[in-house]
């Protein structure tokens, strides 16, 4: 009895050996199956889809690039061209015209026009003097020395052909000095001297007519103010003409 069941453990042994032996390796080739199914399975997909993205990625992206920058470089360079052109010309034009007027648009008034600094009506007045070339009307000089005029007759009373007598009327202002309103105006009469003088000798007279300077004092204080007035009135117009 004994060696029958030694001989039957030893046999179901090895049948169990056989067993797992056999189990092992159907194990093993089935990962293996599964495996490289699943390997093969994700290598074709690998392969598939980067190539299948690749053609589609490639083709829109070429078509595009090609069509949109064509566009809009076609549309962006007709524009700017057209307007570029008109806009430099136009200003062109302006400027050109604008050069051409500006030295004449703010031309300051002519030479013998006086500027009037109080603006406005002041110099709308002095516009409407044709100082033309009078030789006692320019802005440059007090006279200017000029011919005389031909053919010069006597037009009134002191104003003969070759002269103009002038009457200086002087108040004797140095004489309110004694109560107390004396003020210093100068020697008036060695100033109307000065300017007949200057006429004569430095503008050629007026027109050819030389200037007769006459004076008569008046006087200032006293009871016969008014008679004296009226006296050297008469003298200037009767006697001194």
């Amino acid at each position: 009895m004994d060696t029958r069941l030694r001989t039957a453990l030893a046999l179901l042994m090895g049948m169990a050996l056989l067993a797992a032996s056999c189990g092992g390796e159907v194990t093993e080739s089935d990962d293996g199956a599964s495996a490289a199914p699943t390997t093969t399975a994700a290598a074709e997909p690998a392969d598939t889809e980067p190539d299948e993205p690749a053609d589609e990625g490639d083709e829109p992206d070429a078509e595009p690039a090609a069509t949109e920058p064509d566009e809009p470089a076609d549309e962006g360079d007709e524009p700017d061209a057209e307007p570029a052109a008109a806009e430099s010309d136009e200003p062109a034009d302006e400027g050109d015209e604008a050069a051409a007027t500006e030295p004449e648009a703010p031309a300051a008034p002519p030479p013998n026009i006086y500027d009037d600094p109080r603006d406005g009506i002041f110099d709308e007045f002095q516009a409407t003097m044709d100082r033309g070339d009078h030789p006692f009307m320019q802005l440059d000089a007090f006279c200017h020395a000029h011919d005389p005029a031909p053919d010069r007759v006597a037009t009134d009373t002191g104003i003969e052909a070759d002269s103009i007598s002038l009457v200086n009327l002087r108040s004797k202002l140095e004489d309110f000095e004694a109560v107390g309103f004396f003020v210093p105006v100068g020697d008036v009469t060695e100033m109307f001297d000065t300017f007949a003088a200057v006429v004569n000798e430095q503008c050629g007279g007026v027109r050819g007519r030389m200037i007769e300077m006459h004076t008569i004092e008046l006087e200032v204080l006293g009871n016969a103010v008014d008679e004296g007035r009226n006296a050297a009135c008469i003298e200037a117009i009767e006697d001194l003409h």
